[in-house]
């Protein structure tokens, strides 16, 4: 019990960490294949998706950005293990990367519970909890930080984080980050979060 403790410990330690260096210090630029780095993700969660018979369905582009590749990492994995974590036996997650304009575009859907757009706008709060399931259980341990987290790395880097309630459960969310820190071009408040998947 000690043990677990301990980690649980400095699980909550390294997340802190990671959602104060979002927001106070900018990345040290590196190329990343982002393409290659989702793969990574999707591969370390496979036994995970697998454990509750979920479909992981890609369409991934080809695509270079600068920035942390730690730090980006980080986002995608959190991003990745929500999509699995808080979803249904059985069910689906979408994910579609392509290049933009000026960066790249990451779309995660994934099925679930049926959200209000009051509670999906509190996601992003540091330490929410929508309710027991989002962070309690076999299947996830967590402090309500995955997502305060991904929205600080794409805040750091220039981008952003759009989450949207979809019809019939589960969330769709896009992160956006451009080609270089500090260029907003990659960022279109017109592109659609959902893709009205059944």
């Amino acid at each position: 019990q000690a043990l677990r403790a301990n980690r649980r410990s400095e699980s909550l330690i390294s997340a802190l960490l990671l959602l104060a260096r979002g927001r106070l210090t900018q990345p040290e630029l590196a190329e990343i294949d982002l393409e290659a780095r989702v793969l990574e993700v999707l591969a370390d969660n496979q036994r995970a998706a697998d454990a509750m018979a979920i479909t992981l369905l890609t369409e991934l582009e080809p695509v270079t950005i600068q920035g942390s590749a730690m730090l980006v990492t980080q986002a995608v994995t959190n991003l990745v293990e929500n999509a699995i974590h808080h979803n249904v036996p059985g069910g689906t997650v979408w994910l579609e990367l392509t290049a933009t304009g000026g960066g790249a575009r990451l779309t995660i859907e994934n099925t679930g519970r049926v959200y209000t757009p009051e509670s999906v706008a509190r996601l992003v709060e540091p330490f929410h909890r929508h309710d027991a399931t989002r962070t309690s259980g076999p299947a996830r341990s967590g402090f309500g930080l995955g997502l305060a987290i991904v929205e600080s790395v794409a805040a750091m880097h220039g981008g952003a984080l759009a989450l949207t309630a979809r019809d019939g459960g589960g969330l769709a969310v896009t992160l956006e980050l451009p080609t270089t820190p500090g260029d907003d071009s990659a960022h279109d408040p017109t592109a659609a979060t959902g893709h009205s998947r059944s």
